[in-house]
């Protein structure tokens, strides 16, 4: 299993001493460190196979000498900063960095004997203070790891506020992406990664088709998911990506790249894997229908009726990349298997609900724990509130592999949990005196508007760039009569006084530009905001769906989320985690008394009871189409799809997710 949390990344199959104290260095002082002898995304390569790069944060980059030879260094040393100079034009990043004599100076060259000093010598030596070199060091760092950053949203000057240093943050692969999208494990048929919301699977998997393309030009790729909706987005998101990374060669529809939900139709066979197979093999094939049995049954059929098949049959393509893996049984991995001749590329989610049962990452190759859309704090704060980890029982207590599978480090003192997590380069170099969530208590519907103006204009006084999409407004509960009348008053409000206009995006489905995004909670998956201002008006209980919705909305804010809380309704909750906030925010640690053993069966107990009640279909779905006003026609489709795409190991939450899919998939 490759660990989550590698803060070493190198490009070199031998081992070195000289390596092996810089991986010390990283590891030790929870910085990147990375090792490369070219840019990762290039096919570049140099007569001299002895030096490389080390590259350390806040410090200037190190051209290094592995032997003595120093002519045929020297050659690399100039090839390299030329190749360089040339990544730098091809991704625009010359408008920032300039010329290379212009920053030729940010890169050091160290002879053999140099790279022998301890490692603290070497830092004093290369380490930089000026703050607009360290910005250009990373850009450059940057174009060496194949991270590639949007320049346009990087900007010419170094940022100073809060804000603009979280939006304008250059994003650098950390050691497991990096080992995932470059390092190549030919001895493993089937490459697992799991991650927690947030941590940038999709833009992994983005990446890991783009180097399958362009590195393996002969051979075929297939992108598949559970529904259409992403299926669509994938087929607008690919060329984009291409094109934003400048991939010169022509991308080959169905000849060399595939995109297609897993299903497919008999109409159209190609557009879904089971539907391909069932063609290219003659194999029987099943469609999506009121009298068709479930998916994970049809794949199981289809992988017997594969093995009788006389003589055996070759597999059609060459890599498979299969997303959101948690939607799928195991016999679609093993259908997919048979038809893949060489890797197969399983990538899935881990606590995308707080309450799933199942958070093991047993045959994992890849952990991706660490979530860079929120900030440590933030997540903290919003496991603890989901899980009610402050109120006595817990709703929900994890065993030490579940927590530390979900990120956390843990201490235990004086029958303490002391739950920690590792910083995140995103945040790491920002001012720690802001407070991550502010609970806001408020009485009536008059109150609440004025509330979300104050709060808007304390943003909006503290951040001189704000503009409208950098905040969302959500409703937690699903009235969304009442909800509509409190969106209209804030869009009244809102362009009243700061003159913005407001998209909603229970009836948009998406973003918009240079407009305030307001919502309920069925439509924010995905999507990230600097601020998350999140309302209740109603009593805050235990259950599931209401606490994993918190939990999901406070989870979309980059900066700050303040949570509106019906007083009257909620004087014991407010109690309770204002004391919470303020114990998160000043250790930055979840510190909490451990259950006793008889508690933990007690909690235990509780939960799967709960999560075993008998679900009432009928309940969510008329629930969910009244969240997201359906027709008569659309909500019959929804039924019928429902009863067909449903397993019946599933609980009440993840049938709630499973419907939301499928209205998503209807309304398209």
């Amino acid at each position: 299993m490759i660990l989550e949390d590698s803060y070493f990344y190198i490009d070199f199959d031998d081992e070195n001493a000289i390596f092996s104290k810089f991986n010390d260095y990283a590891n030790k002082t929870k910085k990147q460190v990375y090792v490369v002898k070219k840019a990762l995304a290039t096919n570049y390569s140099y007569m001299y196979d002895n030096a490389c790069a080390v590259l350390i944060p806040n410090c200037r980059i190190m051209i290094t000498n592995l032997k003595e030879e120093e002519k045929d260094f020297t050659t690399y040393f100039e090839d390299f900063i030329e190749d360089l100079g040339v990544l730098s034009d091809k991704y625009n990043y010359r408008e920032v960095l300039g010329r290379p004599r212009e920053w030729k100076n940010l890169i050091k060259k160290y002879g053999y004997n140099d790279i022998k000093k301890d490692v603290k010598d070497i830092i004093d030596d290369i380490q930089e203070n000026n703050q607009d070199n360290i910005r250009k060091i990373e850009l450059l760092t940057s174009l060496l790891i194949g991270s590639i950053n949007d320049i346009k949203r990087i900007g010419k000057e170094t940022p100073v506020t809060l804000l603009d240093k979280v939006k304008r943050k250059i994003v650098l692969f950390d050691g497991t992406q990096s080992n995932f999208i470059y390092k190549n494990y030919n001895d493993k048929k089937e490459i697992r990664i799991q991650g927690l919301a947030g941590t940038g699977k999709t833009e992994l998997l983005l990446h890991k088709i783009r180097e399958l393309y362009i590195n393996e030009a002969e051979y075929s790729i297939v992108f598949t998911c559970y529904n259409t909706i992403l299926e669509d987005d994938m087929h607008f998101r690919i060329p984009k990506f291409f094109n934003f990374m400048r991939v010169e060669e022509q991308i080959e529809w169905n000849k060399r790249l595939w995109i297609m939900r897993a299903w497919g139709s008999g109409k159209n066979y190609s557009c879904g894997v089971y539907s391909f197979i069932c063609q290219k093999y003659d194999i029987p094939f099943s469609p999506f229908g009121k009298n068709t049995p479930r998916f994970d049954i049809l794949c199981k059929e289809a992988v017997e009726a594969l093995k009788l098949k006389q003589p055996p049959i070759e597999p059609c393509f060459d890599y498979i990349v299969i997303d959101e893996s948690q939607d799928f049984a195991e016999p679609f991995f093993e259908l997919c298997s048979m038809i893949t001749r060489k890797q197969l590329f399983i990538a899935g989610d881990i606590f995308q609900n707080i309450f799933e049962t199942n958070i093991s990452t047993a045959n994992t190759d890849f952990i991706l724990s660490r979530c860079y859309r929120t900030e440590p704090k933030t997540l903290m704060l919003a496991h603890a509130i989901g899980m009610g980890l402050y109120e006595s029982p817990p709703l929900r207590w994890l065993d030490d592999s579940e927590w530390e599978a979900c990120g956390y480090i843990i201490n235990k003192a004086n029958g303490k949990y002391i739950l920690t997590r590792n910083p995140i380069r995103r945040f790491e170099d920002i001012e720690v005196n802001y407070k991550t969530l502010t609970l806001t208590k408020y009485n009536n519907d008059n109150t609440i508007i004025d509330e979300i103006e104050a709060c808007i204009q304390r943003i909006k006084a503290n951040n001189q760039s704000l503009v409208p999409d950098d905040i969302a407004i959500i409703f937690l509960e699903s009235d969304m009569f009442h909800n509509y009348h409190t969106a209209n008053l804030l869009e009244s409000m809102l362009y009243e006084k700061f003159g913005w206009s407001v998209n909603k995006g229970y009836e948009t489905k998406q973003r918009q530009e240079n407009t305030i995004f307001i919502s309920n909670i069925n439509n924010i998956k995905g999507l990230e905001f600097c601020f998350v201002l999140l309302i209740s008006e109603k009593k805050i209980t235990t259950n599931f769906r209401v606490r994993n919705a918190i939990y999901m909305a406070l989870t979309r804010s980059l900066i700050s989320s303040y949570f509106f809380i019906n007083e009257k309704e909620n004087e014991k909750f407010i109690e309770i985690y204002s004391k919470a906030i303020k114990q998160i925010e000043q250790n930055n640690a979840i510190i909490i008394q451990e259950p006793s053993q008889e508690l933990k069966e007690i909690i235990k107990t509780n939960f799967v009871k709960r999560k075993n009640e008998k679900n009432d279909i009928q309940e969510i779905i008329e629930d969910l189409s009244a969240a997201y006003n359906l027709t008569l026609e659309q909500k019959d489709d929804v039924k019928m799809f429902s009863k067909k795409a449903l397993p019946k190991s599933m609980n009440r939450n993840e049938i709630t997710d499973r419907i939301e899919k499928i209205i998503q998939a209807v309304v398209k």
